[in-house]
């Protein structure tokens, strides 16, 4: 998990408990690649950017090692099936792990693509969607560039969201529905005039 927090759990379902603050930082750079290879070298300049390269290979393969053994600790799959390490990058692979936010942005990509099909069940798909929302992506790293990308991306697709229901509630005359999303987009942006203008708008139809 890493909206809202950060919790890893093994594929034996139990909670990872970890040795290195480095190993734990290379997953969630690796998390926020969303899949895609890293080269070991800008791995390496991420986690120790005042080390030479040259020194770092050692390091780097612990890491590796560690974060294998935090996902895996029983070795009931292939190393390579989770974290592969081959071709000098690294690569997280998602088809042994779930991770929340791919959850996440993916019930947030079928319920906008029903949105804009105008499907019956678009407004479920939205809210099971928003459901999965547990909060702010990596809070825990707010200074690291790597990250930001990740929790931008995570925050529109919310927003979007919440923008959605709002005005699909609106029109079916789901009021409260509406002023629940308005409320929690302005919690997010006190200054966004058009939720703001929205939120006026739906309490003066509540009365």
């Amino acid at each position: 998990a890493v909206l809202g927090t950060f919790e890893v759990r093994s594929v034996d379902g139990e909670i990872a408990s970890w040795t290195s603050r480095k190993a734990r930082e290379l997953l969630k750079i690796l998390v926020a690649r969303r899949g895609a290879p890293i080269a070991r070298e800008e791995m390496m300049s991420l986690l120790w950017p005042d080390d030479q390269p040259d020194e770092l290979a050692n390091r780097l393969a612990v890491a590796v090692s560690t974060v294998r053994r935090a996902l895996d600790p029983s070795r009931s799959l292939p190393a390579d099936e989770i974290l592969r390490a081959e071709g000098g990058s690294l690569q997280l692979l998602a088809n042994h792990i779930d991770v929340d936010v791919e959850t996440f942005l993916r019930a947030a990509k079928a319920s906008l693509d029903a949105h804009h099909a105008d499907s019956p069940d678009a407004l479920a798909l939205l809210q099971g969607a928003l459901a999965t929302y547990g909060g702010e992506a990596l809070p825990d790293e707010p200074y690291e560039s790597w990250a930001e990308s990740l929790r931008s991306e995570t925050s529109s697709t919310r927003n979007a969201l919440l923008r959605v229901v709002s005005a699909r509630a609106s029109d079916t005359g789901d009021h409260l529905l509406a002023s629940d999303a308005l409320r929690l987009l302005l919690e997010q942006d006190p200054y966004d005039e058009q939720a703001n203008l929205g939120f006026i708008d739906v309490l003066h139809k509540l009365g």
